[in-house]
């Protein structure tokens, strides 16, 4: 899948003015480049945006947790309609990438 349309995925899920979300992009492309780094990602991220790799996970998951409850519709639609909870980051990224 382009980078483009990877985007545009995101940014359907993530609105832009949620924190976390700038970092949850890094881990996008973090992880299309190595999907067994997984643990790798928060630790890259933290360096780069000069962090906490507890911050990092902390903002990624408060960002998705925040971006669900303002329109879980958005989720179902994305995940399926049998998706009725809030996804981890690894399903958003693995979700994103397929």
């Amino acid at each position: 899948m382009t980078e483009e349309r990877i985007n545009e995925r995101l940014e359907y899920l993530i609105p832009s003015d949620l924190k976390g979300g700038k970092y949850l992009r890094l881990a996008v492309k973090l992880y299309q480049k190595d999907k067994r780094k997984m643990n790798d990602i928060y630790k890259k991220i933290a360096e780069q945006m000069k962090k906490s790799e507890g911050t990092v996970k902390s903002e990624i998951d408060r960002t998705i947790g925040i971006a669900y409850d303002r329109d879980p519709e958005k989720f179902y639609k994305f995940f399926g309609k049998e998706y009725v909870k809030c996804p981890t980051i690894k399903s958003i990224l693995e979700r994103l990438i397929n």
